[in-house]
C-alpha cells in the first residue's frame, strides 16, 4: 500500500485527535527490544474508530524488526487477489503452521474465544443468582403463604375444596413471577437500547443480542419453583388446619 512501512520509516495507527506529535512526516524515536534506538519517519496514519479494533499502534518493517528481534513473528498477514485456497497451498508448501482464512474466520478466532469467556462467566453468574433467587422466593413464599391460615379458612368455610385452594396458591405465585419476568425484561430491554445507542456513535453498527433462551429458561424454571412452593406450603397449612379443626360430637 502507499506509505507501506521501509527500513527507515513506520506507519502509525491512532484515533482522530490523538498525540498530534505522531503526525504524517514526523521522525519518532524507536526504542528496540535489543536496546538500540533509531528514529523512524511517520510515512502513514491510520485511522482506526476505537481501540477495540485489532490494527496495532505501530506498523514495522518486518525485516527490520527481525534484525533487532529474531524471535519476532508476524501475528496476521492480509493479502488481496488471491482466495482462501491458493493462500493456503502456499503456506503448506512453504511448511509454516500458519492458519488461513476469510475476513469471518478471522473475526471468529479473533473474537470467538472471547465469547466463549463471556458465555462461560453469564453462567456462572447467572447460575449463582438463580440459586439466590430461588432461595429468596421459596423463602417469602413460605412465610406469606402459612401466614394466610384465616385467609384459606374463610375460602373452606366459602365451599372452597382444598385443590382450588392449592390451585389458586400456585396462580398467584405464577402470576407474581410472570410480572416480574415482563418487568424485568422490559427494562433490560430499555437499558440494552440505551447502551447501543450510545456505542454505535463511536463504533460501527451494533446488533443487540438478547438471550432469549437462557431467559425463557430462566423464567420457566423460577416460575416452577414458585408454583410447587406454594403449593406444598398451601397444602401443608391446609393440612394442619384440617387437623387442628374439632369434629362434631355425632348425635
Amino acid at each position: 500500500m502507499a506509505g507501506s512501512p521501509g527500513p527507515d520509516t513506520m506507519v502509525v495507527a491512532q484515533q482522530e485527535g490523538e498525540d498530534p506529535a505522531m503526525s504524517m512526516g514526523k521522525a519518532i524515536p524507536v526504542r528496540f527490544p535489543d536496546g538500540t534506538t533509531r528514529r523512524l519517519e511517520v510515512v502513514a496514519v491510520v485511522r482506526q474508530a476505537s481501540e477495540a479494533l485489532p490494527i496495532p499502534s505501530v506498523l514495522l518493517d518486518r525485516d527490520l524488526l527481525r534484525a533487532h528481534d529474531p524471535r519476532a513473528r508476524t501475528e496476521v498477514a492480509y493479502v488481496s487477489g488471491a482466495g482462501v485456497p491458493a493462500v493456503r497451498a502456499a503456506v503448506a508448501a512453504a511448511g509454516t503452521r500458519a492458519r488461513t482464512g476469510n475476513a469471518a474466520d478471522y473475526a471468529e478466532a479473533l473474537y470467538g474465544t472471547a465469547r466463549d469467556s463471556n458465555n462461560l462467566l453469564l453462567a456462572l453468574v447467572g447460575g449463582m443468582s438463580l440459586a439466590y433467587t430461588f432461595i429468596a422466593l421459596a423463602n417469602t413464599l413460605v412465610m406469606t403463604t402459612a401466614d394466610r391460615r384465616r385467609e384459606f379458612a374463610m375460602l373452606r368455610m366459602a365451599g372452597a375444596t382444598r385443590g382450588q385452594i392449592v390451585r389458586l396458591a400456585a396462580y398467584e405465585a405464577a402470576a407474581a413471577v410472570l410480572a416480574g419476568a415482563v418487568l424485568g425484561v422490559t427494562v433490560a430491554l430499555l437499558t440494552l437500547r440505551s447502551l447501543v445507542s450510545g456505542l454505535s456513535e463511536n463504533f460501527v453498527t451494533i446488533s443487540p443480542v438478547m438471550p432469549w433462551a437462557l431467559t425463557a429458561a430462566a423464567t420457566g424454571t423460577c416460575l416452577a419453583a414458585a408454583a410447587t412452593t406454594a403449593a406444598l406450603t398451601a397444602t401443608y397449612t391446609l393440612g394442619r388446619q384440617s387437623r387442628r379443626q374439632p369434629r362434631m360430637p355425632r348425635s
